[in-house]
């Protein structure tokens, strides 16, 4: 999971470093990374892409919404707070370098 991580933070910073449009847009910056993995979306694709709702945006409703109604929480539940942990472990010890 970890390797995972870096490799990720390796191509986000690329596109950063490359892409001054990509610094102020959470879509823009989605939309170089899927082109980066070889997902080559449309003209039209990318303009619907643009206009939904941002990923945060629907994962803090979709967080919100299990937390309220327990039934709408899948069985991995339990391992997904695991990992949370984990994430929040790995992401404290690096900012404290």
């Amino acid at each position: 999971m970890l390797k995972h991580l870096k490799e990720t933070e390796t191509l986000v910073k690329k596109i950063l470093s490359e892409n001054p449009d990509a610094r102020g847009s959470s879509k823009q910056l989605y939309l170089e990374v899927c082109k980066e993995c070889g997902l080559n979306l449309t003209e039209q694709q990318k303009q619907i892409f643009l206009k939904m709702p941002d990923f945060e945006t629907i994962t803090r409703s979709a967080r919100y919404l299990k937390q309220t109604y327990s039934w709408l929480r899948d069985k991995n539940h339990q391992n997904r707070l695991f990992k949370q942990v984990e994430m929040k472990k790995y992401y404290s010890k690096k900012n404290k370098k």
